[in-house]
């Protein structure tokens, strides 16, 4: 289907109506909220260098590394 944005997928998939842009930017971002390397996304979306993965989606990774970061935070200062 054609719409404003251009090619739209997924209608017969039965997930609504994306464009392909939509959905790489939606597997990015799953990919880096899941705890995949912002090195290993750029490859695998085939950016020309992690600067243009960074730039985009640098805030997904920052926010993935909260959690850990508690947990290590956790671990250090609980009393034994």
């Amino acid at each position: 289907m054609a719409g404003r944005g251009g090619v739209q997928v997924g209608g017969e998939a039965g997930i609504g109506r994306w464009r392909p842009h939509e959905l790489r930017h939606s597997a990015v971002t799953l990919l880096l909220t899941s705890g995949v390397d912002l090195h290993r996304v750029s490859d695998i979306v085939g950016h020309a260098s992690i600067k243009i993965t960074s730039d985009v989606y640098g805030h997904l990774a920052a926010a993935a590394l909260a959690e850990p970061l508690d947990l290590l935070a956790r671990t250090i200062t609980t009393p034994k």
